[in-house]
């Protein structure tokens, strides 16, 4: 009997229908953006904006009568440029531009007419005792300020240092700038700190540590090398030697007689591995005085005595 033969497998069944595919929607054309009225001209160009004023520089000009006019204020660096070229010089003592006695008038209006930068001055009262009542000024501003300074609580650490001829003062400077500016030092941005000279260091440490809060360190001068002791029959360090030379002997008295070729020493000599300086060596002996010349014979007897031998 034969085996029944195996049913066949069922067809596959085929994939589902591809979904329709969806519409785009449409692109939205931007909208049109809306200048406001303030940017809008007639000519369809945007309006140039204004410049701005320039600041006027603020000084204070005075009388002081014989001692010259001063110009002080805030300004006084913005206009540094016109109070120079109209005759002024600026003294570090009175913090002020000085013109000469007299000029009082005219420096008045070449300031007011300065447009750069714009002068904004005002004349003070002086007098003869205006330098003077200057002085004061500051130093009792200088005082208060370093009483000030020594009552701030500002605990800044600061570090004080030589730079070269000056000392100069780094780290927490922020917190003291007011002491620091009162000391008329001067802010070194590329050195990081205030200088100042170095003569003021004492006052700059005493203003600085005035303040119980501040933690000043300082950094110890280095000492000068101590100078060693020299031995006894040592050449002194001023003479110099070159190799294959000896030094050099010191000049005679005035009263020493005049040497003779037989003192001369070797040291004297050029050196003789040169062939352009060279000089022929000096015998010891003694230099003889010339002898005396031999009388000349007539002519005709030395003539005579070559051509004719006398006879035997």
């Amino acid at each position: 009997l034969l085996a029944p033969a195996p049913a066949s497998a069922p067809p596959p069944a085929a994939p589902p229908a591809a979904a329709a595919a969806k519409p785009k929607p449409a692109a939205k054309k931007p909208a049109a953006k809306k200048e406001p009225a303030s940017k809008q001209s007639e000519g369809g160009g945007k309006e140039k904006k204004e410049k701005k004023a320039a600041k006027a520089a603020e000084l204070t000009l005075q009388d002081a009568g014989p001692d010259g006019v001063l110009v002080t204020g805030p300004g006084t660096f913005r206009a540094k440029s016109i109070l120079s070229a109209n005759g002024g010089s600026w003294s570090k003592a009175l913090k002020a531009w000085v013109f000469g006695a007299g000029t009082a008038e005219s420096t008045a209006a070449v300031l007011r007419a300065s447009t750069s930068p714009p002068v904004a001055l005002t004349v003070a009262e002086g007098g003869a005792g205006a330098k003077t009542a200057r002085e004061g000024s500051l130093a009792s501003a200088k005082a208060d300020a370093l009483a000030a300074g020594a009552a701030a609580g500002a605990g800044a650490t600061v570090n004080v240092r030589a730079h070269k001829k000056a000392i100069l003062v780094e780290g927490e400077t922020k917190k003291i700038n007011d002491l620091l500016r009162a000391l008329e030092g001067s802010w070194n941005r590329k050195l990081g700190g205030w200088v100042f000279p170095g003569g003021k260091r004492d006052e700059v440490l005493a203003a600085l540590r005035a303040d119980p809060t501040n933690v000043v360190q300082e950094d110890a001068a280095s000492p000068s090398p101590a100078a060693e002791p020299k031995a006894e029959g040592a050449p002194s360090s001023d003479s110099k030697t070159k190799a294959g030379r000896d030094v050099p002997a010191p000049p005679p008295p005035p009263d020493a007689p005049p040497k003779r070729k037989s003192d001369v020493s070797s040291s004297d000599l050029l050196d003789a591995d040169d062939p352009k300086r060279r000089r022929e060596s000096v015998d010891d002996a003694e230099v003889l005085p010339d002898a005396p010349a031999s009388p000349a014979r007539p002519l005709g007897e030395e003539n005579s005595a070559m051509m004719c031998p006398p006879s035997a």
